[in-house]
């Protein structure tokens, strides 16, 4: 990432000037999403008054996305920019910071408390970095879309009362969806999972008082499990008699694999909602729909 920064500094200077000579309103109030769940929140709460682009591709991962010059354009002439606001989003500081016209921004980040990634069973690391996986949190997704809503409501604030009415409507939604969560790890027979993958959960399992085990610290560790780690897995499995295991989306399932056929324990995929296909995309899948389905497979790993 840092060897294209000086690069886009410098490209993003030529983009800004460019931009002061046009007018992005021209073509309607316009939001450009970093990941997912920003587009996802921003495109329920905007509903047909504006457009949203996402500007991650879809499939793509965000620890190794590099932005291009067109996202550069993107991000100089919208209306608003929503980010996450973590580690990973340095870049789009450094973007943000060479613009001359800059967008209205803002970070779901200071919609939230934000928590260190936790030192989780079977692992040898004790590094505390941020967790930037803040809407695997359904209580906290409702904070960002309320936030949203109102930095969305400062930029257009003609159709205000709108944005509200979507936001309230989607919040909804969400309240129910998370009650649902918690009476289900109420009276599950289990409050144990695993995630035989990088861990981007810990919003999540900290709603819900979860145990959980994983194969790496985290979502962005680069290292390779320790044979301990996944033997260690493998024994908590066995002997918890977990009837089903995780692997992330766009995972090479390896580890989760390889646990999976050393115990006989089910796999199925735990989806942490960063970003989606473009089928998905194409087909209107939302941040609610996915986790409608965590809920399923999870009812499944616990209950059984």
């Amino acid at each position: 990432m840092k060897r294209i920064l000086s690069f886009l500094f410098f490209i993003s200077i030529c983009l800004a000037f460019f931009s002061s000579c046009s007018s992005p309103t021209d073509e309607g109030f316009s939001i450009v999403a970093v990941n997912f769940p920003a587009y996802d929140f921003a495109k329920n709460i905007v509903g047909d008054k504006g457009t949203v682009t996402l500007l991650l591709p879809p499939g793509g991962e965000s620890h190794t996305y590099e932005p291009t010059a067109k996202d550069v354009i993107r991000i100089s002439e919208c209306d608003l920019f929503i980010y996450t606001g973590g580690e990973n989003d340095v870049w789009i500081e450094d973007i943000l910071s060479s613009l001359d016209k800059k967008p209205q921004a803002v970070k779901m980040m200071d919609f939230v408390e934000i928590h260190h990634e936790e030192e989780h069973e079977h692992t040898d690391s004790h590094s505390h970095k941020i967790d930037e996986h803040i809407w695997t949190s359904l209580k906290n997704s409702v904070k960002i879309i309320s936030g949203l809503s109102e930095h969305i409501s400062a930029v257009d604030s003609k159709n205000a009362k709108y944005y509200h009415s979507n936001a309230e409507t989607y919040i909804n939604k969400i309240n129910r969806l998370d009650k649902d969560f918690e009476e289900m790890f109420k009276n599950a027979k289990r409050n144990t999972i695993v995630v035989a993958d990088r861990f981007p959960f810990t919003y999540f399992v900290n709603d819900y008082g979860l145990k959980h085990y994983s194969a790496y610290h985290s979502c962005s560790e680069d290292a390779e499990p320790t044979p301990k780690i996944i033997a260690e897995l493998i024994d908590t499995v066995n002997n918890e008699k977990i009837p089903l295991i995780f692997h992330l989306e766009f995972s090479n399932k390896t580890v989760a694999t390889a646990v999976s056929e050393d115990t006989g324990a089910e796999l199925k995929e735990l989806h942490s909602c960063h970003n989606i296909t473009k089928q998905q995309l194409d087909d209107g899948v939302t941040y609610l729909d996915l986790m409608k389905q965590n809920y399923k497979t999870l009812k499944e790993a616990v209950y059984l």
